[in-house]
């Protein structure tokens, strides 16, 4: 059923997006500009990529949604279509990325409007260094994160440990081997509990120890 037109600010919010929260369908709060509503709401941040749609519609006589475009800083789209006169997203987000969404719709009788919004996700821990890179038996290489993780998992023949601030991740190998490159995966989650993109991470181990004649 369409709706009336009815005078509008350049951008009206309709509800109220708190940083973090879920954006889910129509029943999540949006942003309306003009005859385009958008959901999440403009300006929205931290939010958790696997709890977030994207939505845009068209609200008024006469008006129909041409086309919708959702794609990041770096002007990488995101793949999605506008299906029955809507575009709806419901993954492909990622972690510690801003999205801007430009939609254009048609108006019986006047130009084309175009309105454009903008997101972000959620900020999750990455790695800043890794020291030493080069270990002997019985030493340790440490990870630093930043910011502070709340948990981290670690995929690889290592194991470590969290420190209680959350910036560094102590690791050594499961078994010690001299001569060796260790590769492993750490996946850090930030505070809120959302976990970041696996980052790939190595180490080498002190080669046999060699005798002069």
């Amino acid at each position: 059923m369409a709706l009336a037109l009815i005078a509008l600010a350049a951008c009206s919010p309709v509800g109220k997006t708190p940083s973090g929260s879920a954006q889910n369908g129509f029943d999540a709060p949006g942003t309306r500009k003009g005859v385009l509503v958008f959901t999440p709401t403009d300006g929205a941040s931290e939010l958790d990529p696997a709890q977030t749609e994207v939505v845009v519609h068209a609200v008024g006589d006469g008006v129909t949604l041409k086309s919708a475009l959702l794609e990041t800083d770096s002007g990488v789209p995101v793949s999605g279509e506008v299906v029955g006169g809507e575009f709806h997203l419901k993954s492909g987000l990622r972690t510690d990325a801003r999205y801007t969404v430009t939609a254009t719709a048609a108006v019986r009788g006047q130009p084309d409007r175009t309105e454009t919004t903008a997101f972000s996700t959620a900020t999750t821990p990455r790695v800043v260094s890794t020291s030493p890179m080069t270990i002997g038996e019985g030493q340790s290489v440490v990870v630093a994160l930043a910011p502070a993780a709340g948990a981290i998992t670690l995929d690889g023949p290592v194991k470590g440990q969290l420190s209680a601030d959350g910036t560094q991740v102590v690791v050594t190998p499961d078994t010690f081997q001299v001569g060796q490159t260790y590769k492993f995966a750490l996946v850090a989650s930030n505070l809120s509990g959302v976990a970041g993109s696996s980052q790939d991470l190595s180490f080498s181990t002190l080669p046999p120890a060699t005798v002069d004649f």
